[in-house]
């Protein structure tokens, strides 16, 4: 659970960490300039900045990557060089 760890880690530092929890929304108050984060269980959160964290494995598939030559890598980046 390293993600537990990194979350406890973040938590002394001040910063709330949301799991199981999908952003619907994100938008910056033009007057405070403060993140809102509307999210799928009804809530929204006000805050100074957005981290989102999407995991350790790409999720490449329906990206389209084939359709223009870029065969998808296992680390989250494409093996082929474009020029």
């Amino acid at each position: 659970m390293r993600g537990r760890r990194v979350a406890r880690g973040l938590n002394s530092l001040g910063v709330t960490v949301r799991f199981g929890v999908s952003a619907t929304r994100v938008r910056r108050d033009p007057a405070t300039r403060e993140a809102i984060v509307d999210t799928d269980d009804g809530s929204a959160l006000v805050c100074d900045e957005v981290l989102a964290a999407t995991g350790r494995l790409p999720n490449t598939d329906d990206l389209g990557l084939d359709a223009v030559g870029l065969p998808a890598g296992t680390r989250c980046r494409s093996t082929t060089r474009v020029a």
